[in-house]
């Protein structure tokens, strides 16, 4: 799942229950996003 649909899901439930303010959407640290490539690298390999 990336984090993307992560954040729609919670998005969605934050609606159902009225507090969409109080979601923050925290971007990946570059180390992070570093394995997030490295990740997809591999899988591009098997």
């Amino acid at each position: 799942m990336t984090a993307e649909d992560a954040y729609a899901i919670f998005e969605a439930m934050a609606e159902i229950h009225n507090c969409t303010h109080k979601l923050k959407l925290i971007p990946p640290t570059e180390e992070e996003a570093r394995e997030a490539e490295i990740a997809e690298e591999i899988d591009k390999e098997s």
